[in-house]
């Protein structure tokens, strides 16, 4: 019970990294780019949330999750210093730019943009340990009913002060109330989520499926528009925004459920979070070489170029895995041989 549960929520995330890169690289004028982005990341910090433990001390949960965000955070960003470096023509980078660009979590220009993700994530998993305190925790469905509605409306608002007073928050705190929302939802559904039962009615999951389906492309096309998570951009409805988004999530919950035996997706579920995190720069080559190619059909192109760097950064994963497991094999051995000259003496 246990793996099937992991099995279709790591399947959910690999489809989910799917959709991410291929929405890196399809046209921004494209409907499939605004269907992609009405809820591929919310899905994420809905998931995040399903695994959450704000039971922890409050030192060592900042900690643990500083390790686990902010460290990668830099290092990436560094990778993204030196790989713009690389492939820029002078070998110049205007450092007022990249502290800019630190500074509001925005580093697209170094070819990183997505690692927004992790700084925002660590956010979130902080403001949610005091949320889940102070409202979650009493177990009262009023409460909880009326804390979600209030922080949908604080994060709905907020970004219009933004722009009525022409500021921006630093460290994209201004996308993190949004994402808490979905992240909140996904502690409270966590439960319902990981059962691998939820989905066992075959035609009210179908039925689920469908509706879901027809909103996450209705909607965008006919009323939303363009939303994004990353620009706290939510389109002229909050209802509409949450609804749509949320439609997303059972979408991506019931395809992991269909193809939970997908061994490869489950993987790259996974491993989603270094995916994630570096996957622009095999798109950023990607997408150069064919460049000089003639493919008339967008939509082609970009499935080649997905799947290209798809299959790079599995390659990536699986380095990098296998060199922490290295790591972790040679730390075994001097523990073991500090215990054994412990003993000795």
């Amino acid at each position: 019970m246990n793996n099937k549960r992991i099995e279709q929520i790591d399947v959910a995330k690999g489809i989910g990294i799917f959709f991410v890169i291929f929405g890196h690289v399809i046209q921004s004028s494209s409907i499939i780019y605004r269907i992609i982005y009405s809820f591929h990341m919310p899905f994420f910090f809905f998931v995040a949330g399903v695994f959450a433990n704000p039971g922890m001390r409050l030192l060592r949960y900042v900690i643990k999750h500083a390790k686990r965000l902010l460290i990668p955070y830099f290092l990436v960003f560094c990778l993204g210093i030196l790989f713009t470096f690389m492939t820029s023509v002078p070998h110049t980078i205007a450092w007022n730019d990249v502290v800019r660009q630190f500074i509001y979590a925005r580093p697209i220009e170094l070819h990183v943009g997505p690692i927004w993700f992790l700084m925002v994530l660590f956010h979130v998993t902080i403001l949610f340990f005091f949320y889940y305190r102070l409202f979650l925790s009493k177990n009262h469905f009023f409460v909880t009913f009326m804390s979600l509605g209030l922080l949908s409306i604080v994060a709905f608002v907020f970004p219009m002060i933004e722009n009525k007073f022409g500021f921006i928050l630093p460290l994209r705190l201004d996308s993190a109330f949004m994402a808490l929302l979905f992240y909140s939802m996904g502690y409270l559904m966590k439960d319902y989520t990981k059962d691998p039962n939820s989905f066992a009615s075959a035609k009210l999951t179908f039925f689920l499926f469908v509706m879901s389906l027809a909103a996450i492309i209705l909607f965008p096309y006919f009323y939303i528009g363009q939303t994004y998570l990353s620009g706290a951009i939510y389109g002229p409805d909050l209802f509409f925004y949450i609804f749509t988004a949320f439609s997303g999530i059972v979408f991506m919950l019931i395809l992991g459920y269909y193809l939970k035996k997908s061994s490869a997706l489950a993987y790259i579920g996974r491993n989603s979070l270094i995916i994630f995190s570096v996957h622009t720069f095999a798109t950023y080559v990607f997408k150069n070489i064919f460049n000089h190619f003639r493919i008339e059909n967008e939509y082609l192109k970009a499935i080649v170029i997905t799947g290209l760097s798809l299959l790079t950064m599995i390659g990536v994963s699986l380095l990098y895995n296998h060199i922490i497991a290295i790591s972790l094999n040679n730390k075994g051995k001097r523990d073991s041989l500090e215990d054994k000259q412990i003993r000795y003496h």
